[in-house]
């Protein structure tokens, strides 16, 4: 069995990235902002920008030479000077796994480096297993819930974890 290795993303994983992309718009459409049609529309530039933007770190789970899981962190211009997590998605087949745990922690890494304490989300309310994996992690609500930009009868709660 291949160990389950999680590491930042880099340009020649564009393609991978797109894949398992395409793959949780697919499967949990009303968790993001962007919808399968017009991502799965965009030129392969696109993509490679994308895995290899150092404002927006992309991390990859991968087990074997598949990648299973994918999240990645940024800069939120609502909220100066906070530090978010964008994305995640885990393959069926990887969930309950190491996979997102080992995302986190990824990810709570880039945000320590980067001087920060603490990191963002936000999360659809209707989402309650991933609600339950972010309070597992360490995640607090923080009582404030705003309705998705591509679709107003989607409600986003954020939450918040001290990665201090």
């Amino acid at each position: 069995m291949s160990e389950l290795v999680v590491r930042r993303a880099s340009r020649s994983d564009w393609a991978a990235y797109r894949a398992i992309r395409l793959e949780a718009l697919l499967d949990s459409p009303e968790a993001y902002g962007e919808i399968y049609s017009e991502a799965s529309a965009q030129a392969d530039g696109h993509w490679q920008d994308r895995v290899s933007n150092d404002n927006r770190p992309l991390y990859l789970a991968l087990l074997g030479d598949r990648v299973v899981g994918t999240l990645s962190g940024g800069l939120n211009d609502d909220y100066p000077g906070t530090l978010w997590l964008y994305g995640m998605f885990v393959t069926a087949q990887a969930r309950g796994t190491d996979a997102a745990p080992l995302l986190m922690e990824a990810l709570a890494d880039w945000c320590r480096d980067a001087g920060g304490t603490s990191l963002h989300l936000f999360v659809n309310v209707e989402q309650r297993r991933a609600i339950a994996f972010y309070t597992k992690v360490g995640f607090v609500e923080t009582g404030e819930v705003i309705t998705m930009h591509r679709d107003d009868s989607l409600k986003l709660q954020r939450m918040e974890w001290n990665v201090g």
